[in-house]
């Protein structure tokens, strides 16, 4: 029974030094795919695991639509890049989706942009490159918000 503990804790101890010694490229790998699988089935609790805190909120509310009113039908990871400090990186996703009920098959590209925090890939901002926008629920601006603009606004 001891060389079977023995043999488990040195096997449970070779795991977590495999994948605590992962690349900077696999860690960004794991974090895209995980990432964007999520989403494309409509898990952006999951998802939403892989992003920073500082753009968590923003994520979910875009995506709050995705896997309910938004289908995805198909998306794929279409371009990968860790700049050379390691510290940042960008993907590219290509994302075919419809409204639910809806007939038209649209398509959007969507630029994400990744930061190291705590050792690991996270997700600090998405921007549509091309395609439909309408991919993300954009909030609207409040009032307030466009007021203050107005009067900051030296033509307005």
């Amino acid at each position: 029974m001891r060389k079977i503990v023995g043999l488990g804790a040195v096997c449970f101890a070779l795991v977590g030094c495999t994948l605590a010694n992962l690349t900077p490229q696999e860690r960004f790998k794991d974090s895209t795919h995980t990432l964007n699988d999520a989403s494309r089935w409509g898990r952006v609790d999951i998802a939403s695991e892989q992003v920073s805190p500082k753009y968590r909120d923003r994520f979910v509310a875009r995506h709050r639509d995705w896997g309910t009113t938004l289908s995805i039908a198909d998306s794929d990871v279409t371009r990968m890049q860790i700049a050379d400090d390691r510290q940042t990186a960008l993907s590219e996703i290509s994302v075919s989706w419809y409204q639910t009920g809806g007939i038209s098959l649209r398509s959007s590209v969507i630029t994400q942009q990744w930061e190291i925090e705590n050792g690991n890939f996270r997700l600090v901002d998405e921007a549509i490159r091309v395609g439909d926008p309408n991919v993300f629920v954009e909030e609207e601006p409040t009032e307030g918000g466009d007021e203050a603009e107005r009067q900051s606004d030296p033509k307005g």
